[in-house]
């Protein structure tokens, strides 16, 4: 027992639930998993995905407005439509991608998280 004003030598325990939560957390992002229980062989890696966005290019209008967003992602043909049925996205232009898609106002621009999960670009 301690007296008040006397520090105590007894371990944080919370303290040092969190360090090791913070440590557990730091190694999860330089190994690119996205939670310590992903972490470890045989786990999925952020890193290691693909987004992939699909267009269905018949249907396009010429708004052009994906290209506004992202004239990169979204090149348009000499008519001004979209040229491209689709891509793997960019590490790091994943934002950017469903930003465009987001713009479509045909909703003719498909965002692919996941092979089982195909979702059209919904407003917002």
């Amino acid at each position: 027992m301690t007296r008040r004003g006397t520090p105590s030598t007894a371990p944080n325990r919370l303290g040092d639930f969190h360090h090791g939560r913070l440590i557990a957390l730091l190694a999860c992002v330089s190994s690119g998993a996205e939670t310590p229980e992903d972490s470890g062989p045989g786990r999925h890696k952020v890193k290691d995905f693909k987004m992939k966005i699909r267009i269905e290019k018949a249907q396009c209008v010429g708004n052009a407005r994906c290209h506004a967003v992202a004239e990169h992602l979204y090149p348009l043909d000499d008519n001004g439509y979209i040229a491209t049925d689709g891509f793997d996205v960019p590490p790091g232009e994943e934002a950017l991608a469903r930003r465009g898609a987001r713009a479509c106002p045909e909703r003719i621009i498909f965002v692919i998280e996941d092979e089982t999960k195909e979702d059209a670009a919904k407003p917002g």
